[in-house]
């Protein structure tokens, strides 16, 4: 039988022992140890510490490999190499952070929060097993997010509904299942960019229907969608602009209108709302702004809207509208590329129960957040700024909030920020260096810069984030004051 193969054991090195060339590095198992023995609290499994020391490894053979010249590493800097990617991985994992962006609906920061007593009361529902698929009452396999649909439609007026991933999903749904190979006219003023670089006339393209553009940028009347129909329409598709305004030399049909063309022709009207708000407009101050009830109302057959913006739910594409066009989607092989988890419809459903039992406003943190008085926030401010052991250094000032993620684009929140007095920090503390220093706090903290100054807006700050939000300002004050 042949020997077996033995490896030479590698000496071991000094600290300071120069890398000049290849050979020189060690090995990985070898430099990750080497690393964990240096100290550090790595919340992070050792197989990824073995990964990431093979890729400083691999980097480093690179430059030595390219260098021309005299190269000299020290193992002190080759482990400060694999200890910022060690860093750079766990501030890359999911983690709570506390909104002082200013955005009550910010797309970067998850958009809807939900409050810790609202999932520790849901939390029975999402562990061990659920009946996603099971119909309790014959014993037999039921339709996903059948009873989501219900809640949807009582809530909204709709004769039925369907649930998907997300918005952009809900729009493609509708549009391969109903106009594929055929043609949808939409204006041109409405062929808006969303989220993340995706375009509408992409997702059009993508669905296999054939986009006829009418009108201008800023004008298109009626009859542009009338001149346009021809024997190859299937739809009149509305996208709503959440996410941006016009203004000046401005005109866009309503719904309303669209759909009186759409009955007189025998086409179907997808409306693409977006935003997804569910209360009374007039109850939480906003008035004029179209609810998933007044869309339907509108007479759109399909209407396709989030679950988490003015709904203030877990991501989610809602699809309300007539029975016929909402159970050929559900028949699109499609659908099954798109439908929700189960964590998704259980979130989705208790948040629907609370508007149908009427508690949406204490229950769901948006509307919470959103209800907030200016002299409310200036309390807050006050308290949080004594908690930080900081009046010397911090001030108060009138701030402007948006809804934003996608919703609202005109409507404006008055609010209040923390700021920082001129002359109380040090002098080569930059707005962006202050924004840096806050988000790498243990729970970071997402301020905003405007101009030159950095603010702390108060107006999504949740209740459970305000301690945490004073130890991160005496945190900062610490390492930034003049003393």
């Amino acid at each position: 039988m042949a020997s077996p193969i033995r490896h030479k054991q590698q000496p071991q090195r000094g600290k300071s022992s120069p890398i000049q060339l290849p050979r020189d590095l060690p090995q990985v198992e070898e430099f990750a140890n080497q690393f964990l023995a240096s100290g550090g609290d790595y919340a992070v499994p050792r197989a990824v510490i073995n990964q990431l020391a093979r890729e400083t490894l691999d980097s480093t053979r690179e430059e030595l490999l390219k260098s021309s010249g005299p190269f000299a590493l020290t193992r002190e800097k080759l482990n400060s190499r694999l200890g910022e990617l060690v860093q750079s991985y766990q501030r890359s994992a999911p983690t709570r952070v506390i909104n002082c962006a200013g955005a009550l609906l910010h797309t970067n920061l998850g958009r809807a929060p939900f409050s810790e007593r609202f999932i520790r009361d849901i939390a029975p529902q999402l562990a061990g097993y659920s009946n996603l698929e099971f119909d309790l009452i014959t014993g037999k396999r039921g339709s996903r997010g059948a009873f989501v649909a219900r809640q949807l439609a009582e809530l909204t007026g709709a004769e039925a509904a369907l649930i998907v991933n997300n918005c952009a999903g809900a729009l493609f749904l509708s549009l391969n299942t109903l106009s594929q190979k055929k043609e949808t006219i939409i204006s041109r003023g409405e062929l808006v960019q969303i989220g993340g670089g995706f375009r509408v006339p992409d997702i059009m393209r993508r669905a296999g229907t054939k986009l006829i553009e009418v009108g201008t940028t800023n004008i298109t009347k009626l009859p542009d969608y009338a001149e346009a129909i021809t024997n190859k329409t299937a739809l009149l598709l509305k996208v709503s602009l959440s996410n941006f305004s016009q203004s000046g030399f401005v005109d866009h049909v309503p719904v309303r209108e669209i759909s009186a063309l759409a009955n007189e022709t025998g086409l179907t009207v997808v409306y693409d709302l977006g935003s997804g708000l569910a209360a009374d407009p007039g109850r939480v101050g906003l008035q004029g702004q179209e609810s998933l009830r007044s869309a339907l109302e509108s007479g759109a057959q399909v209407v396709c809207a989030s679950g988490d913006k003015l709904l203030g739910g877990p991501q989610a594409g809602l699809i309300l509208g007539h029975k016929k066009p909402i159970a050929l989607m559900r028949k699109n092989p499609l659908y099954r590329t798109l439908r929700p988890d189960k964590f998704t419809l259980t979130l989705l459903s208790e948040v629907l129960n609370r508007y149908l039992d009427g508690s949406w406003r204490e229950d769901i943190p948006l509307w919470e957040l959103a209800g907030r008085t200016e002299s409310e926030l200036y309390q807050l401010g006050e308290k949080i700024i004594s908690a930080a052991g900081a009046a010397e250094s911090l001030i108060l000032e009138a701030a402007v909030s948006r809804y934003g993620g996608g919703s609202l684009p005109e409507v404006e929140v008055s609010s209040c920020a923390i700021s920082f007095k001129t002359g109380s920090i040090k002098s080569n503390m930059s707005a962006a260096k202050l924004a840096r220093l806050f988000r790498e706090l243990d729970t970071p903290i997402i301020g905003r810069i405007e101009g030159e100054r950095f603010l702390l807006d108060l107006r999504a700050v949740l209740p459970e984030d305000e301690a945490a939000l004073a130890a991160g300002l005496k945190n900062v004050l610490g390492v930034i004051a003049i003393t």
